[in-house]
């Protein structure tokens, strides 16, 4: 697999958004010819240097992410995702390009636990292969919590403990169990791994008819769960919750009927399988069906009596939110992998390493990559340290009551975060003032307040299609702050065809993978919306080639919910349709998502399901009696 370097892709980003490299580094401390040289490979830049020059060009994490799975040389979410689906082709494809980007440090200790896991995630679930004593102590020393806990470990569940021991299950269970016990209602978003990790181990304890260790998971996952589902912020910690619930459910489920395999038991878990399914979590059903008669079947894992446990004694995991990518907290990960230095020194001395981890000195960026591709680390380890976010502030601000005119609170915020947009490129610009505007809106809503008309939803709607019609490439951010800015898009006929072919402009001028990219799916979901409102079937039907181009990894709830919900609904508008079947598992798609939703009441942007279903099917059966052909 040919892969771009990181100054190719940046050289390439830089240049789709229309800027010199004089205005690439205007303010960064460094030269048009230092960049120049930094983007060729010639030469590496400061972690400093090239912060300056994200916020300039505004490259966020989620460009970044687009350049990190081009790679092929870290383990991400789509890998998990190939394993829980049983797709061997994208898994072997994975392990090629993997052995290839790293061939010349697969001797580094955490590169070749990368490598043995990717090996393991191509064998069968009923292979006969058991784990030998150094793997599992290799498996030991990195399944434990920590903030570098991320898809990486998930899939050494998952796919590599598949094959262990009774003592190397307890080991990591125990210390996940542990590790959740810390948390509360006041500290559960600091909580690294969530709620699938938990079910994941309760599963494979279930399959070993570890009936003690399994109890003890349930228990610790009930609490865990429920802590996270009532977290109530509407960020990351609630969203992964309702990620989660199917897997969460189908290990409870499973654990009870192996209790007591009664008919009740078993159609619970039938049940839940069929609302996978009618989610269009593809992913998901695979690996609960391939699953399934393991855990009816049972087996008896292998002892290792010498395992040692190097995490014995550290009973306080690493709860803070102010993590980030410097020498020390590197330093602190390696020991507590049981690694030396020379496990993590890529193309530099030992010597280096230990200057760096002591704060003697500073690396590059592009050796810090190295580093942080080495030590398995994802891209939130850079996260806060050098990733433009925009609207940062704006939350804390408009929430300030030192200013107590809540209006004036509002355009403070909104004047202060404008102040920081770079004004190049200006269709980003307009992108982003439109969603701070449709921010600054929703605010005064909240409040009670009149909103000033800079906030006007006819600004808003000029600025977002002036934006996107504006770009002559669309990166990844920029679909994210479409997103954004489009929640109150109006449904009248002009705006209609705006949308329908904002989302065309998008799509033929992506710099992205159109087909993984989870905002497009929001997005189309959103446009889907506001036309079912409307009953405007031809131009439902006109967003099916973009359903088409999207097969995003159906293994999260909130995606696969937005995707079912597009599908389904450019189904109840196909000429000739079942309508009374379609009708039937749009209902029971609301259930379900109300389901893993509750008991909090909050309005979730995953419970899409919540229309008022008997106008929307009344419209939608005009819409097919009208065009009905004779």
């Amino acid at each position: 697999m040919a892969s771009k370097s990181i100054g190719t892709f940046l050289q390439q980003f830089r240049k789709a958004r229309g800027l010199t490299l004089a205005q690439a580094v205007e303010g960064s401390g460094c030269s048009p010819a230092a960049l120049s040289r930094f983007e060729r490979g010639q030469s590496d830049l400061s972690v400093a240097n090239m912060k300056a020059i994200f916020a300039n060009i505004q490259f966020t994490v989620y460009d970044f992410r687009e350049f990190q799975h081009a790679q092929g040389n870290i383990i991400d979410i789509d890998t998990l995702a190939a394993f829980l689906a049983n797709d061997q082709g994208h898994l072997e494809e994975f392990s090629d390009n993997f052995a290839q980007a790293n061939e010349s440090i697969m001797n580094l200790r955490p590169v070749k636990y990368a490598g043995f896991l990717l090996a393991m995630s191509q064998k069968a679930d009923t292979s006969a292969y058991r784990l030998s004593a150094d793997e599992e102590q290799m498996l030991s020393d990195f399944v434990a919590p920590s903030p570098a806990w991320n898809a990486t470990t998930t899939l050494a569940i998952t796919a590599a403990m598949r094959f262990g021991s009774d003592e190397l299950l307890n080991m990591v269970a125990n210390r996940v169990i542990d590790y959740a016990a810390q948390f509360n209602a006041d500290n559960i978003q600091l909580a690294r791994l969530n709620s699938g990790d938990l079910a994941y181990l309760l599963i494979q304890a279930t399959i070993n008819r570890d009936l003690q260790l399994a109890s003890a998971l349930q228990e610790a996952l009930t609490k865990f769960h429920h802590l996270t589902i009532m977290h109530q912020k509407l960020d990351q910690t609630e969203i992964s919750a309702i990620n989660m619930a199917p897997v969460v459910n189908f290990a409870q489920f499973t654990l009870n009927w192996v209790k007591s395999p009664t008919d009740a038991n078993l159609s619970k878990i039938n049940r839940l399988i069929t609302q996978t399914a009618n989610l269009s979590l593809t992913g998901l059903v695979k690996y609960f069906k391939r699953i399934w008669p393991l855990i009816k079947l049972g087996k008896k894992a292998a002892h290792n009596y010498e395992l040692l446990d190097h995490h014995e004694g550290e009973n306080e995991y690493w709860l803070t939110d102010e993590w980030q990518f410097s020498g020390p907290s590197i330093k602190r990960l390696r020991q507590f992998y049981n690694l030396n230095l020379q496990d993590v020194s890529v193309n530099w001395q030992t010597a280096t390493q230990s200057r760096f981890e002591n704060e003697k000195t500073q690396m590059g960026f592009r050796d810090s990559l190295q580093l942080l591709n080495v030590l398995l680390l994802t891209t939130d380890m850079f996260y806060r340290l050098v990733f433009p976010i925009p609207f940062s502030d704006y939350k804390t601000m408009i929430f300030d009551d030192t200013i107590s005119d809540k209006a004036e609170r509002i355009k403070h915020a909104y004047m202060a975060t404008k102040a920081t947009f770079r004004l190049l490129p200006e269709y980003r610009y307009n992108l982003l003032l439109a969603d701070l505007k449709q921010r600054a809106a929703e605010s005064s809503n909240l409040f009670d307040c009149q909103p000033d008309e800079e906030y006007a939803l006819a600004k808003i709607h000029d600025l977002t299609f002036r934006g996107v019609f504006a770009a002559k490439h669309f990166q990844s951010s920029d679909v994210i702050a479409f997103l954004d800015a489009s929640g109150h898009i109006d449904t009248d006929d002009a705006t209609k065809a705006k949308q329908l072919k904002a989302l065309q402009h998008i799509i033929s001028h992506a710099s992205f993978d159109i087909k993984r990219n989870s905002a497009l799916v929001e997005l189309l979901s959103l446009i889907i919306g506001s036309l079912i409102m409307v009953g405007d079937g031809d131009a439902i039907l006109k967003l099916r080639f973009i359903q088409n181009s999207i097969d995003y990894n159906r293994i999260f709830t909130t995606f696969a919910a937005a995707y079912s919900y597009s599908e389904l609904y450019i189904k109840l508008y196909t000429p000739g349709a079942d309508v009374p079947a379609i009708e039937s598992v749009i209902r029971a798609n609301r259930q379900t998502m109300r389901e893993y939703v509750q008991p909090t009441t909050n309005p979730f942007m995953s419970n899409i399901y919540e229309d008022d279903l008997d106008e929307v099917f009344a419209i939608a059966e005009k819409w097919q009696k009208d065009h009905a052909t004779n």
